[in-house]
């Protein structure tokens, strides 16, 4: 960069000079009714023009860049902050054996003394696999091996149908007087369980040839399964903010103000002690008493957690919350937090890498002015 600037000005000076000698030269050449000053004007213009040609092919550019970054950063959002979780929520703790493949293995020598690919030295059932929501790369590959790139987006269709039903939903309770947004937000995810649980199906599941409807759980069962989860969910998310200011303030015994770094960091605190400890348990117990309605004929695709079947032996129709919350193992907490840490750790890596490129753009920019 300092060299750069240093050879900069040099460069910035030929170019001024080539510039006066071609000036003089076509000067020269031209009728004496052109004056030099309607050449300067000719020239002062050309120059507008090319710097505002330059300006729209930097906006451009600029457009272009920001849309792909804002697709990359959406990507990654609805894939690791919401697919990812899901199925490590619902996967079992420890997945049925797997077998080495034959192919895989070494030959060894059979009876006779005669090496042969018939024979091989582990025929045996390997050590119990590790589940694959353990690892952010095999539930990556996992999900491209299923159907490509179009994985990574497993129930989009059903999430966007989801939301719009909600945005209906709640815009039309709160055109009734004296609703508030957030009521009417929060009744609104109450009347659409059908889309959250049907989501949850979609993407732990093989793919169907169902339509989007044909895949909504029963209302009556999903709402007597899913309401009070959803409710404690919903709430606990919807809230947590206003929670941490008031207790904020109760704490302190003074409003907060976002001039108060103290209040700041110590609402920051609160809120992220309401985020492991209320908001992500109550999105465990809802994410699988929502799994528990899957039909028998849709196949997972990860090893399912056996407790999420247990309460068809006992004859009910759904997984109750209790059971819900006291199924999931401590390996699979254990799991799901790891898995936490890393998107989030990835997340910041990420923003990171964009920062570092928009700071470049911005000096290279800046020398270029």
């Amino acid at each position: 960069m300092d060299a750069i600037r240093t050879l900069w000005p040099n460069v910035v000076n030929g170019a001024e000079t080539v510039k006066e000698v071609v000036k003089n030269e076509v000067i020269a050449k031209l009728p004496s009714k052109l004056s030099g000053r309607s050449l300067e004007a000719l020239v002062a213009r050309d120059g507008e023009h090319g710097h505002s040609v330059m300006q729209t092919i930097a906006s451009v550019l600029l457009s272009i860049q920001t849309a792909v970054v804002v697709l990359f950063l959406l990507t990654l959002s609805y894939t690791l902050g919401h697919i990812f979780p899901t199925l490590a929520i619902v996967e079992d703790a420890a997945p049925p054996p797997s077998y080495t493949a034959i192919a895989d293995q070494e030959p060894v020598d059979s009876k006779d003394g005669k090496d042969t690919k018939t024979a091989f030295a582990d025929e045996e059932a390997a050590p119990p696999a590790k589940p694959v929501t353990a690892s952010l790369r095999a539930t990556w590959k996992l999900l491209k091996s299923i159907d490509g790139n179009r994985s990574l987006f497993r129930g989009l269709p059903m999430a966007i149908a989801g939301n719009a039903a909600v945005f209906a939903v709640a815009l039309t309770l709160s055109m009734l007087p004296f609703v508030h947004p957030v009521i009417a937000v929060f009744v609104a995810s109450m009347i659409t369980l059908q889309f959250n649980a049907a989501w949850v199906h979609v993407v732990i599941s093989e793919p169907s040839k169902k339509s989007l409807w044909q895949r909504l759980p029963p209302l009556g069962q999903t709402f007597r399964a899913t309401a009070l989860p959803a409710v404690i969910f919903n709430l606990s998310s919807s809230f947590m903010g206003q929670i941490a200011s008031y207790f904020t303030s109760l704490m302190l015994g003074r409003k907060a103000n976002s001039n108060d770094v103290v209040a700041y960091l110590l609402m920051t605190g609160l809120y992220l002690l309401l985020l492991v400890f209320v908001s992500i348990p109550s999105h465990v117990v809802l994410v699988r008493v929502q799994a528990s309605l899957l039909p028998k004929d849709d196949q997972t695709i990860v090893a399912l957690d056996r407790g999420l079947a247990m309460h068809r032996a006992e004859g009910n129709e759904y997984m109750t919350m209790i059971h819900a919350w006291r199924s999931f193992s401590r390996a699979s907490w254990v799991r799901l937090v790891k898995q936490y840490v890393k998107v989030f750790g990835l997340h910041m890596v990420i923003y990171m890498i964009l920062a570092g490129i928009a700071i470049v753009e911005f000096l290279v920019a800046s020398l270029l002015a």
